[in-house]
């Protein structure tokens, strides 16, 4: 029985496709028009990356658990930075970055969240030394 190979979506690949999605979509946002594309792709590709799979094993569920944690304290970091360059840009006669962070936020926080948990969950776990 011969049957075309299929395509195995486990943590790993989604997590490589989460990071490449991430990217694509901070470069739409650059782009006009293309603002609505961006934020379809990072919700998509975040959604697939969060539901899983009912064939995981236990090691692809904690390394998912891991991957939200560290995701959600660099966003927490990037949303303070990206708010510091606001502030800072009311002082500086640069006016274009503040219009366009504030007209693409949405967007621009989903394709940061999807690069960002893509990395996240690609980041090698690093083996516990037994105390003795």
């Amino acid at each position: 029985m011969s049957g075309k190979p299929s395509l195995q979506l486990n943590f790993h690949f989604m997590a490589v496709l989460a990071v490449v999605a991430g990217a694509a979509a901070i470069a739409l946002q650059l782009v006009r028009g293309f603002e609505l594309l961006s934020f379809v792709l990072s919700v998509a590709v975040l959604g697939g990356l969060m539901s899983g799979s009912p064939s995981d094993d236990d090691q692809a569920r904690r390394r998912r658990a891991g991957s939200y944690k560290a995701a959600f304290e660099w966003l927490f970091l990037i949303v303070l930075a990206a708010y510091a360059l606001i502030e800072l840009s009311r002082w500086l006669p640069v006016a274009a970055v503040t219009t366009s962070l504030n007209a693409h936020w949405p967007g621009v926080l989903l394709a940061i969240m999807c690069l960002v948990m893509g990395i996240a969950g690609l980041r090698r776990e690093k083996p516990t030394q037994p105390s003795a």
